[in-house]
C-alpha cells in the first residue's frame, strides 16, 4: 500500500497521481487541512481518480506536545477544510512525527488513543522510505520494495513538503514491476475490510468547510499582498533612516557655524491611556489636516513647489500610510504561527521590534539637530526659560522639544499678540513668550 503525507502540492501531487493512474494504482494521501484550504481542487481531483484521503492533522505539529484542545482542533479544522474542498469527511488519520508503531511513546500514545476514542482509523507505516532527504530515486525505490520479499507493507512517501522530483521518479520503478511480481495495491480502508473510510460531509458541514475556505483563500492572498506592502514600506523606513543619518549631519556641521538660541518648549507628558489616546489623535488628525491643507504645493512653482514634491509624499508614507500599517503587523503576528509558519513569523516579529528600536535611536537626535538648526535661523530672541512656560509646575512629567522653524512663519502671520511680560505665541497648542 502507497500512503503520501503532507500534501497537496499543486506541483508534484498532480504528477504522483498521474504515475499511478497510468498504472491503475489506488493511493492513499494524508492531507493536511492547511493545504487542501489553499488547494481544494487537488483533493477533488484525488477523489475523482479513486484516491483514498486521510487527515494529517492541519498545521503539521506533533501532536504529542499539545494541549488536549489543540489535538482536538487540528483534525476538526481539517474536516472543514475537506468539507469545503471536496464535500466529504475521513475517518482515517495519522498524526506528524508518529508514522511507524514503534516510534509511539508516552505522550504520543495518549494522543493515538484520544483520537481513537473520537472514532479515528490511525494509519501507520512499515517501511519509510525518507524520501524527504532526497537520497535519491534509486534509494526510494529500493526502500519502498517489500522487505523480505512477498510479504505485504504500507510504505510512506510525501507528495509536498519540498522537492519530490525523486518520488515521482522513484514510482516508475518499483509499481509496474511489483505489478509484475504479482503484488496488489489496495487502501486502508481495503486492508481493513471496509467499504471506505470516506464518506460525504452533511449539507451545513459543507457551507461551514466553504466558508472556511474561502476564508483561508482569501487571508492567504491577502497576507501575500500585505506582506509585498510592509517589505516596500520597510524598505522605505529603513531608506528613509539613511537620508536622515546624512542630513542630520549636514545640519549639526551648519548649527556649529551660526548663533543657537535655545528655545525650548515643555508639553505634558499623557498620564493614562485616554490622555495617550487623545494625544495620539490630536497629532494624526493635525497631520492630516495640515497635509489638506498645503496639498496646492505640489503643482507650485519655486521653493514651496520643490518642498511641497518632496515633503508631502514622504508625509504620507511615513505619518499616514505607515501608521494606519502598523496595527496589521499584529494581526499577522497572531495570523501566522496558526496558518502560517511559526518558525518564521516570531523571528520575524522580533525584527520589526528590533528595526524599530533602531530608527528610534536614530531619530531622536536627527531631530533635535535639525530643530536646533531651525531655531538658530528663527534668531536670537526665542529664548524661553523653563519657568515661563504654562504646565511646568513640579509634580509633572515634561519632555523638552526644540522650536520647529514654524515659529518664525506664526510671527509673520500676526498670530503674537501682546501679553503682560512679553509677546506670547500660541502655536500647536503649546504657549511661547518671547
Amino acid at each position: 500500500m502507497l500512503t503520501f503525507d503532507d500534501g497537496p502540492d499543486p506541483a508534484w501531487t498532480p504528477r504522483i497521481r498521474e504515475v499511478l493512474d497510468r498504472h491503475g494504482v489506488p493511493g492513499t494521501f494524508f492531507v493536511t487541512g492547511r493545504q487542501a484550504a489553499r488547494h481544494p481542487g487537488l483533493v477533488r481531483d484525488l477523489i475523482r481518480s479513486g484516491h483514498e484521503i486521510g487527515v494529517h492533522t492541519f498545521s503539521h505539529p506533533d501532536l504529542a506536545t499539545r494541549s488536549g484542545d489543540a489535538v482536538d482542533r487540528e483534525p476538526a479544522f481539517t474536516q472543514l477544510a475537506l468539507a469545503g474542498a471536496a464535500g466529504v469527511h475521513s475517518s482515517l488519520v495519522r498524526m506528524p512525527y508518529s508514522s511507524t508503531a514503534g516510534a509511539l511513546d508516552g505522550p504520543s500514545w495518549s494522543v493515538a488513543r484520544h483520537l481513537g476514542e473520537k472514532g479515528y482509523v490511525l494509519a501507520f507505516v512499515d517501511q519509510d522510505t525518507r524520501d524527504w532527504s532526497r537520497p535519491g530515486a534509486r534509494a526510494i525505490a529500493d526502500a519502498a520494495t517489500p522487505d523480505p520479499p512477498g510479504r505485504g507493507t504500507v510504505v510512506l512517501l510525501h507528495d509536498s513538503g519540498g522537492d519530490r522530483s525523486q518520488t515521482v521518479r522513484a514510482l516508475e520503478t518499483p509499481v509496474p514491476r511489483l505489478k509484475a511480481d504479482g503484488y496488489r495495491f489496495a487502501t486502508v480502508a481495503e486492508l481493513v475490510g471496509v467499504e471506505r473510510l470516506t464518506d460525504g460531509a452533511g449539507t451545513a458541514a459543507r457551507w461551514q468547510g466553504w466558508v472556511f475556505v474561502t476564508a483561508v483563500t482569501v487571508s492567504g492572498t491577502t497576507v501575500s499582498v500585505l506582506g509585498v506592502l510592509l517589505l516596500v514600506v520597510g524598505g522605505l523606513v529603513l531608506a528613509r533612516c539613511g537620508v536622515m543619518l546624512v542630513l542630520a549631519r549636514r545640519h549639526a556641521r551648519r548649527a556649529r557655524r551660526r548663533p543657537r538660541a535655545d528655545a525650548v518648549a515643555r508639553t505634558e507628558a499623557p498620564g493614562s491611556l485616554r490622555q495617550l489616546w487623545r494625544q495620539r489623535y490630536r497629532w494624526s488628525y493635525g497631520t492630516m489636516q495640515a497635509a489638506w491643507k498645503h496639498r496646492h504645493a505640489l503643482v507650485e512653482r519655486g521653493h514651496a513647489g520643490r518642498f511641497g514634491r518632496a515633503g508631502l509624499p514622504l508625509l504620507a508614507v511615513f505619518r499616514i500610510l505607515t501608521p494606519l500599517l502598523a496595527p496589521l503587523i499584529d494581526l499577522l503576528t497572531v495570523y501566522g504561527p496558526v496558518f502560517g509558519n511559526a518558525a518564521l513569523t516570531l523571528p520575524a516579529w522580533c525584527g520589526v521590534l528590533a528595526v524599530q528600536g533602531i530608527v528610534r535611536r536614530v531619530r531622536v537626535p536627527s531631530r533635535r539637530g535639525a530643530a536646533a538648526a531651525a531655531v538658530g535661523a528663527a534668531g536670537a530672541a526665542d529664548r524661553v526659560p523653563a519657568g515661563d512656560v504654562p504646565g511646568a509646575g513640579a509634580g509633572l512629567s515634561h519632555r523638552a522639544q526644540r522650536v520647529p522653524a514654524a515659529l518664525a512663519a506664526a510671527r509673520a502671520e500676526g498670530e503674537c499678540g501682546g501679553a503682560a511680560g512679553g509677546r506670547r505665541t500660541t502655536l500647536g497648542g503649546m504657549t511661547w513668550r518671547h
